[in-house]
């Protein structure tokens, strides 16, 4: 038997926005995927959201790309 857990991260910044997938395995952890997007300056101000759609949209986009790929 295999015990693996899976993880999806998100860090939201100012600037940026990163996603990370990983997993554990054996007491290992894995980097499976990353990506990252650049956030407008207009959708944040010092920490908050000022456009909560928009960023929403960029938290999915990043979302799905770190789904789809691959570390090498």
């Amino acid at each position: 038997m295999i015990n693996q857990t899976s993880t999806l991260n998100l860090d939201i910044s100012d600037f940026s926005l990163k996603a990370a997938k990983l997993h554990a395995r054996r007491g290992d952890i894995y980097i499976d995927s990353v990506t990252e997007a650049a956030v407008p300056e207009a959708h944040m101000d010092k920490g908050r959201i000022t456009q909560p759609e928009q960023v929403a949209g960029l938290i999915k986009k990043v979302l799905q790309e770190v789904e789809g790929r691959r570390v090498h």
